[in-house]
């Protein structure tokens, strides 16, 4: 046991002093358990089990890392990372968190993977870009433009678009001003996307101007990529006061992506 006899002895003299109960039979050669020792070992036997479970719940939640997920079905990154880096599943216990909103976020949310949406989220984050995603125009089945391979902003011309409102991003306020050159193309500010926007969208009929890996809300769309140079940054946003198992998720995280 790496503890020398005498140390061991003291610890009996102890605990029977502290009972107030004799638990060994101390003879030459050998040491037997006493009746009441009997009695308690079962309760004694349960109290060492409860003490490692609380060992191994305190050990997990400190290694617990909490991901607020919004816009996609699946963790992307999450399952890129993993894919890529085991340490991920042998140091940490990643929980998952589907957020409604990227404002009054709960305080045990370390990171949030999504897109960047400076303008919106909480001040106490910052944002850490791991993905590029293609910027698309998404149409019903049954539009002209589903033909093409590509659409361009003269193909757009005579028709309306929806975007999320300005001050949401600072990629979605670029492609705007791109838009902006061309009077003919409407533009419909709706808010984030969220349920309602697409909601509000396909009533209207609108084409929807939407980054790679949102289309999920839109099954019965077609999706054709917008021909701009700009690309919708998807990473995750992480806690400026992190704690210290959130910095080294956050360390692996840059590590296995290579962005030292």
């Amino acid at each position: 046991m790496y503890v020398t006899r005498s140390a061991i002895i003291q610890q009996i003299n102890k605990l029977e002093e502290e009972l107030d109960t004799k638990l060994f039979e101390r003879e030459t050669h050998s040491i037997k358990l006493t009746e009441a020792a009997k009695r308690i070992l079962p309760l004694a036997k349960k109290m060492v089990s409860l003490e490692d479970d609380m060992v191994d719940i305190v050990s997990s939640l400190s290694k617990t890392i909490t991901i607020g997920t919004i816009f996609a079905k699946q963790p992307i990154l999450m399952n890129k990372a993993i894919a890529k880096n085991v340490d991920f599943r042998h140091k940490f216990n990643i929980e998952f968190e589907m957020l409604y909103g990227l404002t009054n976020i709960n305080p045990d949310i370390d990171f949030i993977e999504t897109y960047e949406a400076n303008k919106l989220i909480d001040d106490a984050f910052d944002f850490l870009p791991l993905l590029y995603k293609n910027i698309y125009i998404a149409m019903p089945e049954n539009n002209p433009l589903s033909k093409k391979q590509t659409i361009d902003f003269d193909d757009l011309k005579g028709y309306s678009v929806a975007m999320v409102q300005n001050g949401i991003s600072v990629m979605s306020d670029s492609i705007k001003e791109q838009f902006d050159h061309y009077p003919e193309i409407t533009i419909k500010n709706y808010g984030v996307y969220d349920s309602a926007f697409f909601a509000k969208a396909q009533y209207n009929n609108y084409l929807i101007c939407i980054a790679d890996g949102i289309e999920a809300n839109l099954k019965s769309y077609v999706f054709r990529p917008l021909n701009i140079d700009l690309k919708a940054q998807y990473g995750l946003y992480y806690r400026k006061d992190a704690s210290e198992p959130a910095k080294k998720f956050y360390n692996l995280l840059v590590e296995t992506w290579d962005l030292k």
